[in-house]
């Protein structure tokens, strides 16, 4: 998306920031849904613990 929209210019070039922005915000809204939601280290870990006891 870079080397069109140089060699675009003006609207395209205004528009660029969105195509850096996105993706980063994207993979740190992704990274704490995974943290949050889907962590595997810490079931594993309660699965451990409860096979432990049973």
């Amino acid at each position: 998306s870079l080397g069109p929209a140089i060699f675009v210019g003006g609207w395209a070039i205004q528009q660029l920031w969105l195509f850096w922005v996105a993706p980063i915000l994207g993979a740190v809204i992704g990274g704490y849904f995974y943290n949050a939601v889907l962590n595997v280290e810490e079931a594993k870990v309660k699965d451990e613990e409860f096979m432990s006891k049973v």
